[in-house]
């Protein structure tokens, strides 16, 4: 109506009240559009200390109201400290509201010692029907909730509860709370019912989604209740029922329980096995590996003492230099690696064709025992080799090669972020 008559002034100062009105009715949209649209250059002081003291409660409200939804309040947070600031600046002679704000500020920054206190301070200067009381005391529940302790903050959001009900608070939260709170008591919760009853009955918020969730969850926690209580009854009258099964199904247990250790028994008794044939496997391959590297060891003792006695230093310089005897010695290293991790780890390349795609897996036959290098370098990574310049001088090859490898083996990946975590566990008992 200011509008349509082009008052301006008494637009603004309607705005400036809808401030505290709309967080209310759940018309936060609107609140953030009167916000947005108010130029603040153009206030009085007097309208401008209404301004910001009305978007800091309106803002305190909003996180009131999303208490339980934690995402959703830390969108809101920024815009509360910055207009809880502003109202600080401007309302530094009202000692009540000054301490109303601090109360919320230091709740929501998590000191509820500080909060708790600036909290009490207004409860002893103003009276039950004022609404700062009844603000007061349930910021004090909160912080009591928060440090675990059940009985003073039932105390306090009591004490809210009936400031809402003298100030004939119709949104009810306080008294909602409080349902909510006594509802874990069996012996409160007919009570507890019927506070919530009435604080949907008398609630005329229901448009505001995050209260009207608030108090649906809280029936059907009385409801839960009730039925938790039901079938407390039905329990025992089952548990009659369940205790003459259970002697039917101990005996069968008692059978399946020695058939498992037979079973458990003869598994140990295979790994046992295993492992004795793995031990000679790999004492054949290290004997075989030892009796290899002392054979080329005295060939060039023999071929060195020959070119020597010739005088032949340039021969044996080149034939050192080609790297012939440790590509030889190499192969033969990698060809006994390759045989025993198959011995040991028969699943390897199973267990690893899994963490990849099915395009991608590796095919490698029972008889050829021969690993592909970049399987390799991860056969080298089960066994807990980890040193990387230790490795490619093992296999002959550079570490940005080594890196390649294994790079080519993670991008075959069908979950590339946890192939590293998923190898760590192949090949386990």
């Amino acid at each position: 109506m200011a509008k349509k008559q082009k008052n301006d002034s008494l637009a603004t100062e309607a705005a400036i009240s809808l401030l505290k009105i709309y967080p209310k009715t759940g018309l936060i949209k609107e609140l953030s559009q009167i916000l947005n649209d108010t130029d603040i250059s153009k206030l009085t002081n007097k309208q401008l200390s209404e301004f910001y003291i009305n978007a800091a409660i309106a803002y305190a409200h909003i996180m009131d109201i999303y208490a339980v939804y934690h995402d959703v309040q830390k969108e809101y947070k920024t815009d509360w400290m910055y207009y809880y600031d502003k109202a600080i600046d401007v309302c530094s002679n009202d000692i009540l509201l000054t301490k109303y704000l601090q109360t919320k500020y230091f709740f929501i920054v998590g000191d509820y010692y500080a909060s708790a206190d600036a909290a009490r301070s207004i409860l002893s200067k103003v009276p039950c029907s004022n609404e700062l009381y009844g603000e007061a005391a349930q910021i004090l529940a909160r912080c009591y909730q928060a440090r675990g302790k059940t009985l003073e903050q039932t105390y306090y959001q009591a004490l809210a509860a009936i400031s809402s009900v003298t100030r004939a608070d119709r949104e009810n939260m306080a008294l909602n709370l409080l349902g909510n709170l006594i509802c874990s008591d069996k012996r409160h919760m007919q009570r507890a019912h019927s506070y919530l009853a009435s604080a949907i009955e008398f609630s005329p918020y229901r448009s505001n989604p995050a209260q009207t969730d608030i108090l649906l969850n809280s029936i059907n926690n009385i409801n839960l209740g009730y039925r938790v209580k039901w079938n407390n009854n039905m329990l025992l009258f089952w548990s009659l029922m369940v205790f003459v099964l259970l002697s039917l199904v101990l005996l069968a247990a008692l059978l399946a329980r020695n058939k498992r250790n037979l079973d458990h028994i003869k598994k140990e008794k295979d790994l046992a096995t295993r492992a004795n044939s793995n031990k000679e496997s790999f004492m054949k391959n290290f004997l075989e590996m030892c009796v290899l590297s002392t054979e080329r060891m005295n060939d060039l003792c023999r071929f060195s003492l020959r070119k020597i006695t010739a005088k032949q230093i340039d021969d044996l310089y080149q034939y050192i230099r080609s790297g012939r005897i440790m590509n030889e010695q190499r192969k033969e290293f990698l060809r006994l690696f390759d045989k025993s991790f198959f011995l040991a780890f028969p699943t390897f390349v199973d267990e690893l064709n899994q963490l990849l795609r099915p395009e991608e897996q590796y095919t490698i036959s029972a008889d050829q025992m021969r690993l592909p290098p970049e399987l390799r370098v991860y056969a080298m990574i089960r066994l807990g080799i980890t040193n990387v310049s230790r490795m490619a001088k093992a296999m002959g090859y550079s570490t940005n090669t080594l890196y390649v490898y294994r790079g080519k083996v993670k991008a075959k990946a069908a979950n590339k972020q946890t192939f590293e975590s998923d190898f760590a566990r192949i090949c386990t008992p």
